[in-house]
């Protein structure tokens, strides 16, 4: 689970340091298309990276908890049976 913030922090970063290279690019004449294409391209590129990060953090978060509702009925199922045998036996 760390692994995804630290994925989505640094991908957060990284675009940020984009959105302020952008700035500077736009700034320079028109004879710099390409690197302003490429500029554009990694941007985009970064933008889908995060979203399909953030998708599987939050897929992985979801089996997580269902997992998690699973196991809290077993132990309730549990302690209910050995409450019972405790009753019994007394």
């Amino acid at each position: 689970m760390l692994y995804f913030v630290t994925e989505i922090e640094s991908i957060n970063v990284y675009d940020n340091h984009c959105v302020h290279v952008m700035f500077v690019v736009f700034m320079m004449t028109d004879a710099d298309n390409a690197l302003r294409e490429r500029l554009e391209r990694t941007r985009r590129e970064a933008e889908y990276s995060r979203k399909k990060l953030q998708q599987q953090h939050e897929e992985t978060m979801e089996e997580h908890d269902a997992a998690k509702k699973v196991l809290e009925r077993k132990v309730s199922a549990y302690s209910h049976h050995v409450h019972e045998h405790i009753e019994v036996i007394r």
